[in-house]
């Protein structure tokens, strides 16, 4: 298994040669990357850009995806999720840290765009040819739709902290959600050939405390099957 330091190499290879090959700035060969390989993961069912970062007003947003089970924004049925993608793409050719500071700063600026994107002032100083411009129109139409946000973070640096510990917020009485993807955990992703990254579970840190099994097989069988039964909370946990 590769080390970061040499997937990274590999991966800031592959993102010169896509960019060079589709006439792409750099940024948006990573974005193509690594988002093809989460719809494979089914983190989402879909991608797209739409680059957005004006000079001034501290936003940005790359583009917007779907979720698994929503669809991009379907309003025709029922609650829909609206998933947002920033990026932060590092030049260097070695790894690069993104601290805890400039990770909260990146979905800063995409919460301020989707907060403009409500703002009718806001889109009608845009041209109607700008990315940003179509997004913003596309959330506002469907913004009552929308019962949950996901914003993800889509980056080739080395995250210092994680970012499981990071409180859900609300835009707009919106529930928002954030997702980091650094090169540790792309890394992982691709290198493992996993679909999904595995789910560990720790019984003993849910309500109902360690979960108990019966041995449904023959003792002397060498692949032993357990039944169980998890509490409806446990699970809701």
């Amino acid at each position: 298994m590769a080390t970061t330091d040499e997937f990274y190499t590999e991966l800031f290879q592959e993102v010169i040669s896509t960019a060079d090959a589709y006439g792409l700035w750099r940024y948006e060969a990573l974005f193509d990357i690594m988002t093809d390989y989460l719809i494979d993961a089914g983190e989402f069912d879909e991608a797209e850009r739409a680059f957005f970062k004006p000079a001034h007003g501290g936003m940005r947003v790359d583009g917007y995806c779907g979720d698994p089970l929503d669809g991009l924004i379907n309003p025709e049925e029922g609650q829909g999720t609206l998933g947002l993608i920033v990026v932060d793409y590092c030049e260097e050719l070695t790894v690069t840290s993104l601290p805890n500071a400039d990770m909260e700063a990146d979905f800063k600026r995409a919460e301020r765009y989707l907060e403009k994107a409500l703002n009718s002032k806001f889109r009608n100083s845009l041209e109607p040819s700008d990315p940003g411009f179509g997004l913003a129109d596309l959330i506002n139409t469907r913004w009552s739709k929308i019962s949950r946000i996901k914003l993800f973070l889509l980056t080739n640096k080395k995250l210092t902290a994680r970012v499981e510990g990071k409180s859900a917020g609300n835009i707009g009485g919106k529930e928002v959600v954030y997702n980091v993807w650094d090169i540790v955990r792309f890394g992982n992703l691709v290198e493992s050939g996993r679909e999904r990254e595995r789910l560990f579970v720790d019984f003993s840190e849910l309500p109902n405390g360690p979960m108990r099994a019966l041995l449904a097989s023959d003792p002397r069988d060498r692949s032993k099957v357990y039944l169980a039964a998890v509490p409806g909370e446990d699970l809701a946990a």
